[in-house]
């Protein structure tokens, strides 16, 4: 059998990326709470309830009481089948990540350059970030694989793209919110064309097809959404206005200045390598100057949808107060930075060829020099992937859910730093500590909510350790210590 360059490119890749069926695809997980909402909203799905949802409290500054259902929908036939195996939902993360990378091969910009596209989605699999992000039970992953999917049939404008666009639309928008960023990018692009045209021509491109084009694009996607969300799986309404309320709360300029270095300090620190500290502080300034190159040299030019959209996602990101997502936040348009990097980067190596004729570097042998330097860390990775990960699934937090299920009963309240997972684990009532954590409102929650428990951490080396806490318990009476082990303290109420 005859195979082309780029079929045997494409195999060869697939069979490169297997391993990451085995790199960081661990049975447990770390404290981060987000992922056991998800979970438990898929579990809600296979049970045809959300009474469990409610057993977190008092989270309006925690957390909407809902996400969108898209993610958990995907869990929910894993769930259904395996139970609550963080192995198997870690498993779906590395597999949706092989899809995305062969995916994004069929957006190769120009002929000829087969290899060097074949190298930067190696380094965009093996980065180090995205071997620890698809450890994360979070929508990333799948999130920007139907993002590009998306891409893919509005660029390509495959068979039946009128038909699968809007529900491609609406399944971005009910996976993350911010999926509403590809209507609009639409609308940008749409009215800067128009404009450009009107101001050149005093005309615009309103015809009646663009017309009905605009509507199956931007409305059509809202209504399929309303739909699934919020008559067919019953999400209730208001977690939407969650997430507006957080914009609204905080002042934008600061908000976005803030968020401008934050994130200027995560994308450098992708690139870290195990390095001499000088090489790494010239790759990562040099990295930061290629992507801002090669956005001015894109923007410059003919800019596309794709542009467009990029530019609405990062304002998006950049106005939204809460920035601890880091790399999460940046993985759906980070294969886009790369493309970037790589336009600066060939911008400035043309420009030093023109003054020294005899030098040249290909991007390719940079390319490589970067794989190479990942070998160390992904070692590493490799070595921690068999480790138990601190979390709620540890000898200490299992203890003290042996605990709580042989000497509690479900009607009990518990106060813990992590209510989803606590719930997902325990099996109990809780509310977080965020939003309570003062003196004046700790004394209130305790009261408003019946707590009849308190579940603290005392280990200054454990990441749950939290002075305040321990400092707002001492103040309370008419709670005593029940039980202990080498990291948590459980208070009960007299």
């Amino acid at each position: 059998i005859k195979l082309s360059k780029q079929s045997f490119l494409s195999i060869l890749l697939l069979v490169c990326l297997l391993p990451l069926l085995y790199i960081n695809v661990k049975s447990t997980h770390d404290w981060g709470d987000d992922f056991a909402q998800y979970i438990l909203q898929a579990k809600s799905i296979c049970t045809h309830t959300y009474a469990s949802m409610y057993q977190v409290m008092g989270i309006g500054q925690y957390s909407p009481q809902f996400r969108p259902v898209g993610f958990p929908l995907l869990l929910a036939p894993f769930y259904a089948i395996f139970g609550n195996n963080i192995y198997t939902f870690e498993l779906l993360n590395s597999i949706l990540l092989i899809l995305l990378c062969l995916l994004i091969q069929k957006f190769k910009r120009r002929p000829g350059n087969n290899l060097t596209y074949f190298l930067f989605l190696i380094v965009f699999a093996y980065n180090p970030s995205t071997l620890w992000l698809k450890q994360e039970v979070m929508p990333e992953i799948f999130f920007t694989l139907l993002l590009f999917t998306t891409l893919y049939v509005y660029i390509k404008k495959i068979k039946y793209h009128h038909i699968l666009l809007p529900i491609l639309i609406a399944a971005l928008i009910l996976v993350k919110y911010i999926g509403v960023v590809f209507i609009l990018g639409y609308l940008l692009q749409a009215l800067l064309l128009n404009i450009k045209t009107y101001l050149k021509y005093r005309k615009t491109l309103l015809t009646k097809s663009r017309i009905k084009k605009g509507l199956s694009l931007t409305i059509l996607p809202l209504v399929i959404y309303y739909f699934i969300n919020s008559i067919l799986f019953r999400i209730p309404s208001g977690n939407e206005n969650w997430f507006g309320n957080l914009f609204l709360s905080k002042d934008i300029f600061a908000t976005i200045y803030s968020n401008l270095l934050y994130y200027k300090n995560e994308f450098a620190t992708v690139f870290e390598q195990e390095v001499p500290h000088l090489i790494n502080t010239v790759l990562k300034a040099a990295v930061v100057i290629f992507l801002l190159l090669g956005i001015i040299l894109k923007l410059k030019g003919k800019a596309r949808f794709i542009d467009y959209l990029f530019l609405v996602y990062l304002f998006v990101i950049l106005c939204y107060p809460y920035s601890k997502g880091g790399y999460r936040f940046l993985f759906p348009i980070f294969p886009l930075l790369l493309i970037y990097i790589e336009f600066g980067y060939l911008l400035i190596i043309q420009i030093i060829e023109r003054i020294l004729p005899f030098f040249y570097i290909h991007v390719n042998w940079l390319l490589l020099f970067i794989l190479l330097t990942y070998t160390i860390n992904v070692k590493s990775i490799i070595k921690q992937t068999s480790t138990i990960e601190p979390g709620p699934q540890d000898k200490y937090f299992a203890e003290c859910g042996d605990y709580i299920s042989k000497n509690t009963t479900k009607a009990d309240c518990f106060l813990f730093a992590k209510p989803w997972a606590f719930h997902l684990f325990a099996d109990r009532k809780v509310v977080p500590l965020d939003g309570h954590a003062s003196v004046s409102s700790f004394p209130a929650c305790l009261d408003d909510y019946h707590v009849n428990y308190i579940l603290a951490c005392y280990n200054p080396e454990y990441n749950l350790y939290d002075p305040n806490l321990i400092n707002l318990i001492a103040i309370q009476r008419n709670y005593h210590k029940v039980w202990n082990n080498s990291v948590f303290v459980l208070y009960r109420k007299d």
